[in-house]
């Protein structure tokens, strides 16, 4: 999986989508999250949404269907 993954020519990679795409057999653990006992995330609020818009925008047809949906409303 390391070498199909770092192959990939993608700048900003959506780990979760990029780790389905490839095409390996996905097996799902279950864990508790907890909150840190140190620390703070480096994560700002602004990128956290950059990184989930990044997701809906390469792994989902959503964006684009709304868009030409959007586009066929406009022109009559």
């Amino acid at each position: 999986m390391f070498d199909a993954v770092v192959s990939l020519s993608e700048r900003v990679r959506f780990t979760k989508g990029i780790f389905q795409w490839v095409g390996f057999d996905t097996r799902w653990i279950g864990y508790e999250n907890v909150e840190r006992e140190r620390g703070e995330s480096k994560w700002s609020f602004r990128a956290l949404v950059s990184y989930a818009l990044e997701g809906v925008i390469s792994f989902t047809e959503a964006p684009m269907r709304t868009m030409v949906a959007v586009g066929l409303s406009m022109a009559g």
